[in-house]
């Protein structure tokens, strides 16, 4: 049974307004990442070789401690999260240098040893012009600056995660424009496959 699946994709892929549909459409409880209040992250915006390990190690700790809070609900309830645990390597791989990462690796193994893992894993890839469109359209001051290399870096990063294999099923959705009827058909492709997924365990659909 399908009960706790996760959203993921690059900044500005829609993860969150598909997680929140999707957890009403279920009668489940939404996940968020909780990262807006976190006062490291315009910080490192402003100067992310100084700021990037003690942003990365916050953010690795707020995740884990949100996940613990919600184990219960993540075993008996259906949830759906617009993040997986995982995503913390993804940004620490392109933000750390190689000592720092090496620490925060290890530590980010200890920690995802002890949470509970989804049953579904949602891919979002779009392009780096759709990101940033959907990045302007939200208007967080902090995110106006993010160079096209550090979007396409992280999509390639999504992109090798997206096809590595997992002890539990994994959709990948790529999005050829960010229209909302692309969006809307994503919302049913999910729903279809929550209710009657196929016998591979990672598939990927083009919209």
């Amino acid at each position: 049974m399908i009960n706790y699946i996760c959203i993921e994709g690059n900044i500005g892929a829609g993860k969150s307004s598909i997680a929140q549909r999707l957890a009403a459409d279920l009668q489940g409880h939404f996940l968020p990442e909780e990262f807006e209040e976190n006062p490291l992250l315009p910080l490192f915006y402003k100067d992310p070789v100084q700021f990037a390990f003690p942003l990365e190690f916050s953010f690795l700790l707020d995740r884990f401690r949100q996940q613990k809070n919600w184990e219960e609900r993540l075993v008996n309830t259906t949830v759906v999260s617009d993040y997986y645990f995982e995503k913390c390597l993804y940004f620490a791989e392109l933000n750390l240098n190689a000592p720092d990462y090496s620490v925060f690796r290890d530590k980010f193994l200890a920690l995802q040893s002890q949470i509970v893992q989804p049953q579904l894993l949602v891919f979002i890839k779009t392009g780096v012009n759709e990101l940033k469109h959907n990045i302007k359209k939200r208007g967080r001051v902090y995110e106006q600056q993010l160079e096209d290399s550090y979007l396409s870096k992280l999509n390639e990063r999504y992109e090798q995660a997206a096809s590595e294999m997992r002890p539990f099923r994994v959709i990948t959705f790529c999005l050829q424009t960010n229209e909302q009827e692309k969006y809307d058909r994503l919302f049913h492709e999910l729903k279809s496959y929550i209710h009657q997924p196929p016998a591979a365990n990672a598939i990927e659909i083009f919209l």
